[in-house]
Parts: structure tokens; sequence; C-alpha cells
């Protein structure tokens, strides 16, 4: 079976017409949209609000598109860690807030980015990491929705950090294209991430560089697939290239998917 394919919301439109982007993912053949939720304006962001909420529920039924993820890049700029108890306090309730409002428009994944300044960069914030979650987590439990964690950590490194207090709401998200910047061993990322792997964001990028159309940088995405479905990972991938060229970044990732079952069954 394939995996489901999703778009990262403001890649098919501007950030300032989010629930427009509906119509557009389906007449691309898209399955659902990841919602994103920067810091800026974030009280003003659709899914905040009650109002934002029932349109995104009136478009999805309209259309189609679920809402299955969310990226909360609200963290990159807020850490959730080298803060005070306040300020850890404070973003918990966001995160917590966030939780319930995924789950108001039907969403199970929610992606926490620990990356660039929100980066971890010391093993004893591990623990700090952990703690943050330790209220949200509960939340996210009694909602069905599953955090994700986004980071720039080698894939052991990872492991250990969900693993250090295992959770059937914690999990991994994993980027293709960041792990290609860093020069990891995709294959093994995947073999060594199965147990916690969540969601996955597809994009290419060169070594230490920019991203770039799919198929032309650093990421091996025959090596993803076929470790992916060596691992049994059916979850859903979203798409994450950057706008302009969406439908042949598509058209790839649906041959490269197609292309690695196609393997499987002549394996088998």
């Amino acid at each position: 079976m394939l995996n489901a394919i999703g778009i990262r919301q403001g890649r098919l439109l501007p950030a300032s017409a989010p629930t427009s982007e509906f119509e557009i993912a389906r007449g691309c053949g898209f399955r659902f949209i990841e919602w994103l939720c920067p810091a800026a304006d974030l009280e003003r962001n659709p899914i905040w609000t009650e109002h934002g909420q029932t349109e995104i529920r009136e478009r999805m039924a309209a259309t189609g598109i679920e809402v299955v993820s969310l990226c909360a890049d609200y963290f990159m700029t807020y850490s959730l860690i080298r803060i005070s108890a306040a300020e850890q306090r404070q973003r918990a309730d966001v995160l917590t807030t966030l939780i319930e409002r995924l789950a108001a428009v039907g969403g199970s994944i929610l992606v926490v980015p620990i990356l660039e300044g929100a980066a971890i960069r010391q093993r004893e914030e591990f623990i700090e990491v952990r703690e943050a979650l330790d209220g949200p987590i509960q939340v996210a439990a009694a909602h069905h929705v599953t955090l994700a964690l986004e980071t720039d950590l080698p894939a052991a490194e990872v492991v250990e950090l969900v693993g250090r207090s295992p959770h059937r709401s914690l999990g991994v998200c994993y980027d293709t294209g960041n792990s290609a910047a860093q020069g990891c061993n995709v294959a093994q990322d995947i073999q060594t991430l199965a147990p916690y792997l969540t969601l996955v964001h597809i994009k290419d990028r060169r070594r230490n560089g920019i991203s770039v159309p799919l198929g032309q940088g650093a990421a091996d995405f025959k090596a993803f697939f076929g470790a992916a479905r060596s691992a049994g990972y059916a979850g859903p991938l979203v798409l994450e290239t950057p706008p302009g060229n969406i439908p042949a970044d598509l058209a790839f990732l649906r041959e490269q998917s197609a292309s690695s079952s196609e393997r499987e069954c002549v394996d088998r």
C-alpha cells in the first residue's frame, strides 16, 4: 500500500489565505494538508479560533482533504528548553491548546520542531524536553494525538530522547532533506527510528545546502522507500518542497513510492 501524501500548508498559496488551499490540494491529488502554526499571529491562525476551525471543517467536508497533522513552528521561535519555569508553563499551555485545536478538526499528529535556535545543544537538555512535554502529552493521549518530535540529532540520540520515558503518544518526525544535508545514512536512520516513526517530511537538500526540487539534492529516495517498506512504515508523507515546483515534486514522489512497491512485490 502506498503512503498517504499530503502538502505543507503555505506551499500552494500564500500563508495569508490558508483555507483556500483545500481545493488546490484536491486538484493536485494530495490526500491531506499539514497545518502550519508559526509564532507570528498565532492567535489569528484559523485553527486557533472557533470560527477558523468551523471554516476548516467545512472545507474538509467539501473537498475530502483532511488536516492530518499540524507543525508547530511556534516552538522554533519560543523554545521548550533553556527557559525559566514560568516560560515553560506558558509554552506548555500553548502546546496543550494546539493539541486541542488540532483534535477539534480531526487531526492526529502534532509535529514539535526542536531545531535551529531551539535545538538541543547538550545531553542534559534531553531531560528538559521530556519535562516540558509531561503535561501536554497526557492531553495528547486523551485526544488521540501523537506528538512527533523533529530534531537534528543523530537517529540513535533521537531514540534515546523519546525512549527515555516511552509514551504511546510520543513519536518522531523524520525529514529526508535535513538528514541529507547532514550527510546521514537514510536507510540506517529509518531502521533505527522505525519503532517511533510517526510522520515523514519529504524534501531534498544539497549537502550542507539549501532545499531544491526532489531528485536534485543529496536525498536518496530509493534508499528511503526501501528502508521504509522494510520497516513497515505506512504512515503519512508530507511534501515540504519549495513552492513553484509542486506538481513535478509530487509526480517524482509518487514514482519513487510506486517503484519501491513494485520492487517489493518482485522480491517476494
